[in-house]
């Protein structure tokens, strides 16, 4: 005998009409929730207050200024991708930014940092100054306090705002960058970066550094900087220790750093030590 379906009965229709209006009310509900929180971040997130930390190069007002958010800035529409890469493209001894919302606050946090290495190129009659990292700052007709001189060949491209290009080959320039990355880190974590005066990458198979414009520190392969400014500043305590003792003038010339565990003295009038 073939199934037929039951009547729904005035009890059970009463009970699926309560059920689907149950889910009718839940859902207008969740809509009204959304528009309530769409327009409570839109109308009653503005930003109360800017709070900047890092940079001493750049005063507060010059921050707000580049930012120019004006009074009806909202936290939840502020693109802080795009607000940092402002920042960063017009400020540039600026090396790295990172922003954030303190929705609680309504503050937008800036953190900004220095560029921690200044290094300034000279040329014939100017400077192209340059950050730690390779990007190319701005060009000044004076040498700027706290840059350190950084002699190179002369680079196929200096645009600024733009990284530094060494060389014109992509790969003999992709090599000459990672030379200059590592030298440069291996000198911001050295303890006497206020004593060398001058970083050179003529040569970018054997860089060299000059310190305290008298001692000129030659440092050979790229993968044991660190290790070999180590081994230079003990070198260096050596000689001045004994410079000390023997009542002589401080010692000039060069060191060479290319042995492992080993130095080697050249003073200027070729006498060795």
């Amino acid at each position: 005998m073939p199934n037929v379906p039951r009547k729904e009965t005035a009890k059970q229709r009463q009970a699926r009409i309560h059920r689907n209006r149950r889910i009718v009310v839940f859902a207008a509900l969740v809509l009204v929730v959304g528009i309530v929180l769409v327009v409570g971040y839109t109308f009653f997130f503005p930003v109360k207050t800017l709070e900047f930390t890092g940079t001493t190069r750049y005063s507060t007002d010059r921050l707000e200024n580049v930012l120019a958010l004006g009074d009806k800035a909202q936290l939840p529409k502020l693109d802080t991708q795009e607000l940092a890469q402002k920042l960063l493209d017009e400020l540039p001894y600026l090396e790295s930014v990172e922003i954030e919302r303190a929705w609680s606050r309504r503050t937008l946090t800036v953190s900004a940092d220095d560029a921690k290495t200044v290094l300034a190129i000279k040329n014939k009659d100017s400077y192209t100054i340059l950050s730690g990292r390779g990007k190319v700052i701005e060009q000044l007709k004076k040498k700027p306090s706290g840059s350190t001189i950084f002699t190179v060949t002369t680079p196929s491209s200096a645009v600024i705002g733009e990284n530094i290009v060494f060389d014109e080959d992509i790969a003999q320039n992709t090599w000459t960058r990672q030379v200059f990355a590592a030298l440069i880190e291996a000198y911001e974590n050295i303890d006497y970066r206020d004593k060398i005066t001058e970083i050179n990458m003529k040569n970018p198979y054997n860089p060299t550094m000059r310190y305290q414009d008298r001692l000129t520190l030659s440092l050979g392969a790229r993968d044991k900087f660190a290790a070999q400014l180590d081994f230079a500043k003990r070198t260096i305590d050596f000689l001045d220790k004994e410079d000390k003792e023997k009542r002589r003038k401080p010692s000039r010339g060069t060191i060479r750093l290319d042995v492992d565990g080993e130095s080697f003295f050249a003073a200027e009038n070729t006498t060795k030590r």
